[in-house]
């Protein structure tokens, strides 16, 4: 999505500004994501074992298994 100049042009965008010094998170699994500016705007991307999770099963590789019918991770 980022390479394509129609999605780019077309799409909404919105934009939240937070105070200094604050903090904010997101989970975006289910949405597309760009941190387009900031004096400290990064992604970060954490890994988190099946085995770790408190609800396994409502988890995005859990959604995906079960439509699909298959095993997608070992």
């Amino acid at each position: 999505m980022k390479e394509d100049a129609a999605f780019q042009e077309t799409t909404r965008k919105d934009r939240w500004e937070f105070p200094p010094n604050s903090t904010w998170l997101v989970f975006t699994d289910y949405v597309s994501h760009a941190v387009l500016s900031g004096q400290y705007a990064l992604e970060q991307t954490f890994l988190i074992p099946q085995s770790a999770l408190v609800e396994p099963q409502r988890s995005p590789l859990a959604v995906l298994q079960k439509i699909t019918g298959k095993q997608l991770a070992i």
